[in-house]
């Protein structure tokens, strides 16, 4: 009655509807944001590019108006570069996610380039776009008890979610997630690792990331949580002539330490 329910034969509305999508905004997971900026390229004949500046919270938002999507986005800070797709606009986090899910879209390319050669072949970059969004769900799936523990409920990257299409408001969770573990990609393997021990949580192939292994029991503590590393040493030996002492290393705890 007070118009903020959607009638039973209206389908649901959404408050990031594509009509309403003149910026493209999020939060850019650099390991340091001093002095980071995000670009985006559109599709268009030749590219545009806008940049803006990344805050001290990893945020951004770049005015689109004008322009034609898909879009692809660079973070670029001082010793890290990281992209990410964006299809309408609207939510997109640029992060180790997002740039290993462009790297498999991308397939032999690399990144820089594909960034570089934005030529506005609009059936390349609606495939490369479909492509992304497929392997951000399926990393979604294979890193389900990691995005479980954290609590990051949405698909990390965009609020195009397969749930309500509403946004999800994981930037915490996710924060909290790549500051305790790490993403690389290397010769088409993508290996997510705990960052404290090193021990690896998952391991797979950028090509079948369903058929990757994942291991639980090397995942962090959590938020909130810490994996403290244990050790333990043998005797003092006797002081030495320049005034120090040595013990040995028997033994640490958890695996990786």
């Amino acid at each position: 009655g007070c118009g903020t329910t959607d009638s039973p034969n209206q389908p649901a509305t959404s408050t990031t509807s594509n009509a309403s999508r003149s910026t493209v905004s999020g939060v850019a997971s650099l390991d340091t944001t001093a002095n980071g900026t995000v670009s985006v390229k559109d599709s268009s004949v030749p590219a545009q590019e806008k940049t803006a500046a990344i805050n001290g919270d990893g945020v951004y938002t770049v005015n689109v108006s004008g322009l034609t999507p898909p879009f692809i986005l660079k973070a670029a800070g001082t010793d890290q570069t990281l992209y990410s797709i964006s299809k309408n606009g609207g939510r997109a986090n640029i992060n180790p996610l997002s740039d290993i899910a462009v790297a498999a879209s991308a397939e032999n390319t690399e990144l820089s380039a594909l960034y570089a050669m934005r030529s506005g072949d609009g059936d390349y970059y609606r495939t490369t776009t479909d492509n992304f969004e497929r392997i951000i769900n399926s990393l979604r799936t294979v890193l389900a008890p990691l995005f479980a523990l954290y609590e990051v409920s949405g698909n990390a990257v965009s609020d195009d979610d397969d749930d309500d299409g509403e946004r999800d408001d994981d930037d915490d969770s996710l924060r909290a997630m790549f500051r305790d573990v790490r993403f690389v990609v290397n010769d088409g393997r993508v290996n997510v690792t705990n960052r404290l021990t090193g021990a690896i949580i998952f391991s797979g192939s950028l090509r079948n990331l369903s058929a990757g292994t994942f291991y639980p029991e090397n995942m962090p503590a959590g938020p909130g949580g810490s994996t403290a590393c244990t050790y333990t040493y043998d005797a003092w030996g006797a002081c030495q002539s320049n005034g120090t002492q040595t013990r040995n290393l028997l033994t640490t705890s958890p695996a990786g330490c």
